[in-house]
């Protein structure tokens, strides 16, 4: 199977997390299939900060959805590409018994992502200094404490 069939058998095992803040009830939010979330790893992974990230602050409600949609199938695709950069035919039995690592590569991808977007974010740079301790901070939650 390419990459992209891969894909299909992976896109609903992790989801968006309802987020407190109700302000983003407009949102459409699934059940995953795994019972994971991408907020699950790390506390910056969260709608209200990717709603910060996003420079366009007169987004629509429906054009957010479309971007949190197409980021879970870029982090999907993307970590698809890191495991399986030098196979041209991927077995389904490599995916669906070794869902639950899936499931966490997936997290972690999605995780890096949203750091490497808050970091980069003109808008968040306006209002929130990004200091080097964040950074650090953010380098151990992903890396542990390993050279």
């Amino acid at each position: 199977m390419t990459h992209l069939e891969a894909y299909e058998l992976l896109k609903t095992r992790v989801e968006w997390q309802r987020p407190f803040d109700t302000s983003f009830d407009f949102l459409n939010f699934k059940i995953p299939f795994s019972g994971r979330f991408f907020q699950e790893e790390h506390s910056c992974v969260r709608i209200p900060i990717m709603y910060e990230t996003i420079v366009d602050l007169d987004i629509s409600n429906e054009d957010f959805q479309t971007t949190l949609e197409t980021m879970k199938k870029n982090v999907i695709l993307n970590m698809l590409h890191d495991v399986f950069y030098d196979k041209s035919d991927i077995k389904e039995c490599w995916i669906t018994d070794n869902s639950g690592l899936f499931d966490y590569a997936i997290i972690l991808k999605c995780t890096s992502t949203v750091i490497h977007q808050i970091l980069n974010s003109s808008r968040i740079s306006n209002t929130t200094k990004v200091t080097k301790d964040n950074i650090q901070r953010w380098f151990i939650d992903l890396n542990g404490l390993i050279d």
